[in-house]
């Protein structure tokens, strides 16, 4: 039989990144913004080498089972294709972070990793799945998106991947 794993996760508790700010003012990569964590600072010849961790601002999954409801206030994020359960068909994570706010103007991003914590595996001891990542240049809301509102409009591929079937960070 062949089965599709169905992957729960936990919203996203980590998107850190390692900025480097050239030039910038060492009072504003200092100042505090609302949930945003500096985990480290390194001054470095070429500017200050700054690690943050930043919330996201919205997140939801939609899922083509139930494609007229909103998923955008539960405490999970779902992705995979489940027809147990909930039946909840092909379900897509739809996360927004608001970098900008948080990163002092003439920084350059050198790199940003997402964690992500995987609470459950539908069925258990199922084998991980094949992901893309990609951006998404379309506006949603959290509160009101649903599989069949939704008209995305993809932009370019972030990555591709697998998503494992590992409890635990990733």
């Amino acid at each position: 039989m062949n089965r599709k794993p169905f992957l729960m996760l936990i919203v996203l508790l980590l998107f850190v990144l390692l900025v480097s700010t050239v030039g910038a003012q060492d009072s504003t990569v200092d100042q505090e913004v609302e949930e945003v964590v500096i985990l480290s600072q390194e001054v470095t010849p070429y500017g200050i080498n700054t690690v943050v961790q930043v919330p996201n601002k919205k997140d939801a999954f939609i899922a083509s089972g139930h494609s007229d409801v909103n998923f955008g206030l539960r405490s999970d994020m779902q992705i995979g294709y489940s027809l147990t359960g909930e039946q909840l068909g092909a379900m897509r994570m739809l996360l927004q972070f608001q970098v900008q706010d948080y990163i002092p103007q003439g920084a350059v991003i050198n790199s940003a990793t997402l964690y992500i914590h995987l609470t459950a595996v539908t069925p258990a001891g199922d084998a991980g799945m094949p992901f893309e990542a990609k951006y998404l240049n379309s506006d949603w809301s959290e509160k009101t998106v649903t599989w069949n509102s939704h008209q995305p409009d993809w932009g370019s591929s972030i990555g591709v991947g697998s998503a494992s079937s590992q409890l635990g960070w990733h």
